[in-house]
């Protein structure tokens, strides 16, 4: 599959900052900059390719575990990067977040509907990082909460699950098919009015959904992944959503990391 090493995603509300292909640049060779990147036991973080990130300041190392995925906000001097280079030392600029999201092998529920599953406006869309790890950007709905407090209880009310139905995968099938599901855990009687809405990423193991896949199908990997999601450009009802639906193709290409 093609690298997404240099996958420029937006930051989460509890950042305070909105979807940028570069967070700054100076003349100096200093480029900061985020990237989607898998947490290592040596403190390491690695790209889909393989390429290396070392972080030189220890103060935001997140109390992650070996395989995490996480959104990596950064700085690197550009002028050590070389066609032969296999990894950069770089600085963090904040503590990395970690987006895996929960997988589950029976049908759930959502109780809000997403703004959409791709952005198209960018070319973002649901792609494979190696072939068990699939990124999805979200699009949804949020309460424009006026302090930074209340964003992150808002942000923390948000669950972004992903199922597959064990029960409905065939022998011949090509065609493995993944669900989003958008759950808001309300704290109060009151529902709150969301009219704005923001880009965040999730990543998903898809290990157990693979191999259910597998031995329905003697060994098989699907040819395709299709991803679907109920989308509501209007409001995060239910109501008047529309399941929209996009293709991963890229199983039989994507690595083995």
């Amino acid at each position: 599959m093609k690298s997404i090493k240099y996958l420029m995603v937006a930051l989460t509300l509890t950042m305070s900052v909105f979807l940028s292909s570069c967070l700054d640049g100076s003349s100096d060779n200093t480029v900061s900059t985020a990237s989607i990147l898998r947490y290592s036991y040596t403190r390491v973080y690695f790209d889909a390719s393989g390429f290396s990130y070392s972080p030189v300041n220890s103060t935001h190392f997140p109390p992650g575990s070996v395989g995490d995925m996480y959104y990596v906000q950064y700085q690197y001097d550009s002028s050590l990067v070389k066609s032969t280079t296999k990894g950069i030392s770089i600085t963090l600029l904040s503590s990395p977040i970690c987006i895996d999201g929960p997988v589950n092998n029976t049908e759930v529920a959502s109780t809000n509907a997403f703004y959409g599953i791709q952005y198209l406006a960018s070319g973002y869309k649901p792609a494979l990082f190696d072939k068990n790890t699939l990124i999805v950007p979200i699009l949804y709905w949020y309460y424009p909460a006026e302090t930074t407090d209340d964003l992150k209880k808002e942000v923390a009310k948000h669950t972004f699950k992903l199922y597959y139905v064990a029960d409905e995968i065939k022998p011949g099938d090509t065609v493995l098919n993944l669900y989003i599901t958008h759950q808001i855990k309300e704290t109060g009687t009151e529902s709150m009015k969301r009219t704005k809405y923001t880009l965040t990423y999730q990543s998903y193991n898809l290990y157990s959904a693979l191999a259910a896949f597998k031995e329905v199908n003697n060994g098989a990997t699907p040819k395709t992944l299709v991803i679907h999601g109920k989308i509501n450009t209007s409001s995060d009802s239910l109501d008047g959503a529309t399941e929209d639906k996009i293709e991963v193709s890229e199983l039989s290409s994507s690595t083995d990391k």
